[in-house]
């Protein structure tokens, strides 16, 4: 995992690298393991203020739960 130092926190799930669990929240989509994608489903339904990083689907029919509720999408 590498992360840039001018986040104030980092982690993945229960693990914290530094920081707290304030702030916005990034997520890289392609790496989480499937289990990991059902919870960020769950999660983010009560969450406000984060960011989904992934691949872009150009030409799919399929829409990606984080996309539903989207303000911006960058592909």
């Amino acid at each position: 995992m590498s992360v840039p130092p001018f986040f104030q926190s980092a982690g993945r799930e229960v693990l914290l690298f530094w920081g707290g669990e304030e702030g916005p929240t990034v997520v890289t989509w392609e790496s989480l393991s499937e289990q990991e994608k059902e919870r960020w489903r769950e999660d983010s339904s009560m969450m406000h203020d984060w960011v989904v990083w992934c691949k872009s689907q150009k030409g799919s029919e399929e829409i990606r739960s984080f996309e539903l509720g989207r303000k911006e999408i960058f592909q």
